[in-house]
């Protein structure tokens, strides 16, 4: 299940540690890693680890003998108490850790790579993402002086 995940998560990784990485494209780069690790999740089919493993250990006692016969039951189990339990917990941390990536994406508004080409265009640019900007580090502060609040 490990190569599985590391695989798609290594991608990712070495994608955001590029040198000419682009911002706008770490939201886009965050979602096909969990598009993809879902997609795993829910269709085992396209499993490394399953087409290499043809027994699936569900009891640590069944771990010393040779030849175990796995029913179509055990694989299901298997599939709801671990498989699938782990690759939502893979997802769900990589949500976590990359909450920021509106804010990532809202940097790229000062990448010189972006810059549309006409006038037209310039004056329009980057309103959005500077909106974002704006929202997520402005701060009021309000201030009291002499009886009187003011924001500051």
């Amino acid at each position: 299940m490990l190569s599985d995940v590391l695989y798609i998560v290594a991608k990712l990784q070495g994608s955001l540690q590029a040198k000419d990485i682009d911002l706008a494209s770490v939201p886009s780069m965050v979602a096909s890693t969990t598009k993809r690790l879902l997609e795993l999740k829910e269709d085992v089919t396209s499993s490394t680890w399953f087409k290499e493993h043809s027994l699936v250990f569900t009891d640590d006692a069944q771990l010393g003998e040779k030849h175990i016969v796995v029913l179509e039951e055990e694989k299901s189990e298997f599939l709801h108490k671990v498989y699938r339990p782990y690759f939502q917990s893979v997802i769900d941390h990589i949500n976590v850790r990359m909450e920021s990536t509106q804010l990532i994406s809202a940097m790229s508004v000062f990448d010189p790579r972006h810059l549309p080409g006409t006038e037209e265009e310039l004056s329009e640019y980057g309103m959005e993402q500077i909106k974002t900007l704006t929202d997520i580090y402005s701060v009021e502060q309000r201030i009291t002086v002499g009886g009187d609040e003011g924001i500051s």
